[in-house]
């Protein structure tokens, strides 16, 4: 009794590269991405739509960021890594709100 060739319903498996997809790419801080805030309710949406838990949450992180955003990633200590919510905050106060600051709207 194979079960070759029968496509799987059941579990839709996380990966790294959907998210990616999901989210338009990895985040790496640079003012031509669009705002971290934008970017984080993105990664809540895919992670909870995957059921992710904290921890897992917090492991998937750093597989997300690239650049100058994953060199924070590991200035961050380590037991802040390891809780979502604490990652999260240290990337709000490093990144939040105004990050395109620097996409060019001069009104001079």
């Amino acid at each position: 009794s194979s079960h070759v060739g029968e496509p799987e319903k059941t579990s839709k498996k996380f990966t790294i590269s959907s998210a990616e997809w999901t989210l338009g790419g990895k985040f790496s801080g640079s003012a031509s991405q669009s705002s971290f805030d934008e970017w984080v309710q993105k990664v809540e949406i895919v992670f909870s739509s995957n059921q992710l838990s904290e921890a897992e949450k917090a492991r998937t992180i750093p597989l997300l960021l690239t650049g100058g955003a994953y060199s924070y990633y590991s200035t961050i200590p380590e037991d802040m890594r390891r809780d979502f919510s604490e990652l999260i905050r240290s990337f709000k106060q490093n990144y939040g709100n105004d990050i395109e600051i620097v996409s060019g709207r001069c009104a001079n």
